[in-house]
């Protein structure tokens, strides 16, 4: 088999070698000494080191790879999952807990032990990465769910020392850690020495990073294809309750009052923009001129913001929780410059929904067309028919859509949002469809996946 597959061309070899899996790849490589040299850069190139339980961490194992493999690894990758812990997952939250200094219950030897788990943690994954030439590698995920430690972010720490060319990095963190306790505040994360990254995602920033990931942005705007942000608490990651405009309901003068909230409310709206962007006002050109995906959630955004993205690049734009989603998008028609998004995803927050959300989506969905997937959440009841008469009319490329309609009983503010059974399909509407269905607009769609949140017995007069 070996000198039968020494006679196809490198690049022919190569494509194989690319559909094979990695259980098959490594069968192969023992076949022989050229076969497990020539398919050693596709088995050891991406490196993924998996934690079997997220409450133990520190159990990772990343010893045994031999170094003549590490050579051609260029991504690395620690990941676990976020099923079970995922409120203040980082040990150092327990160990604060259990410190006398804390001022709660406390248990010495369970502090030490969570400490020493997350230090078990760092040893094991700092000793592989310096396991790994300098210089090497170009994709890195810590998504682990815990903070990130200074010894492998920080300033002097060994990814941005030995790893400064990474064109692919992926953090997720625990923004209740150092939110909590200020006797890990050294334990910072420092981003300032990377400026080749293609890809930066990052779920669960705190308010200590946000320099950090200004200081990323601004140094990858104009090379950034993929940006991916979730901030998961908003109200921790950008100190809203501390806002020092804050104004007393005793006060006097009803005017200052009100001019006092109004620049507490544009202070928030421009927050992201101002403190992380370092936006100012209306940039003349796109500060992130390449720009192909980007996703924020719980991010709060403005009308300014949207200049600095070039929606001439944009593929796929996803919006979740963002306060002021409507400024933006708002701001985005008024540019007057081409839309070629492809994917288009909105989820409102029902808890600051407004009554012309509406009215913005319908508006944005008719500026452009050409999307092949979109999803939609938001607050109902919203003008289904409108919203799929203007899919019809405008996306008849799409294959892919969600719709989903919720609302918030405003006379019980601790009641969760529930789903809008009836999709706010009613009456005349419903009439329309169930009497003629070729008046469903969505039959004009040659769909290849749907989703509708409604009653089951709706779908089968509801599918296309």
């Amino acid at each position: 088999m070996t000198d039968l597959l020494r006679t196809l061309p490198r690049e022919v070899f190569l494509l194989i070698l690319a559909e094979l899996p990695k259980r098959d790849l490594k069968s192969l490589s023992s076949v022989s000494r050229w076969l497990r040299n020539s398919v050693a850069e596709r088995l050891w190139g991406s490196i993924t080191i998996r934690a079997r339980d997220e409450s133990r961490l520190s159990d990772i194992r990343t010893s045994g790879l031999p170094q003549s493999c590490l050579q051609h690894t260029k991504k690395l990758h620690f990941l676990a999952d976020c099923k079970e812990a995922i409120w203040r997952r980082c040990p150092h939250y327990d160990a604060f807990c259990n410190s006398p200094s804390s001022g709660l219950d406390t248990n010495d030897d369970e502090g030490r032990r969570e400490t020493f788990h997350f230090d078990r943690l760092v040893r094991k994954a700092q000793s592989l990465l310096e396991r790994i030439e300098p210089g090497q590698l170009q994709s890195f995920s810590w998504d682990l769910g815990v903070c990130g430690p200074a010894d492998i972010f920080g300033d002097r720490g060994i990814l941005p020392l030995q790893q400064p060319l990474l064109r692919t990095l992926s953090l997720i963190t625990d923004p209740t850690c150092l939110e909590h306790h200020a006797a890990c505040r050294d334990r910072h994360i420092d981003l300032s020495s990377f400026r080749q990254l293609r890809n930066l995602t990052w779920r669960g920033p705190g308010p200590e990073n946000l320099d950090t990931l200004g200081a990323a942005l601004r140094n990858n705007s104009a090379h950034l294809k993929r940006l991916e942000l979730d901030f998961v608490n908003r109200f921790i990651a950008f100190n809203y309750d501390s806002d020092a405009t804050d104004v007393s309901d005793a006060s006097d003068d009803s005017d200052v009052q009100d001019e006092m909230e109004n620049t507490r409310v544009i202070r928030k709206k421009s927050v992201f923009a101002s403190a992380v962007l370092r936006l100012t006002h209306y940039p003349q050109r796109p500060l992130f001129r390449n720009i192909c995906v980007l996703s924020l959630t719980q991010v709060p955004l403005s009308g300014y913001m949207a200049d600095a993205f070039n929606f001439d690049t944009l593929e796929s734009l996803t919006l979740r929780m963002c306060p002021w989603w409507d400024l933006f998008l708002d701001r985005v028609m008024q540019l007057d410059f081409p839309i070629k998004l492809r994917a288009f995803e909105i989820l409102e927050d029902t808890d600051i929904a407004f009554e012309w959300s509406d009215d913005i989506i319908l508006d944005f969905l008719d500026a452009f067309g050409g999307l092949e997937e979109l999803c939609i959440s938001q607050t109902g009841p919203a003008r289904t028919l409108d919203l799929w008469d203007t899919l019809g009319r405008r996306h008849p490329t799409l294959k892919r859509f969600v719709h989903h309609q919720r609302r918030k009983d405003i006379d019980d503010v601790f009641q969760p949002p529930t789903d809008l059974p009836n999709l706010a399909l009613v009456g005349s509407d419903m009439r329309r469809i169930k009497e003629d269905p070729s008046r469903n607009p969505l039959t004009q769609l040659d769909l290849e996946f749907i989703g509708l949140a409604c009653k089951p017995a709706r779908l089968v007069s509801l599918r296309p």
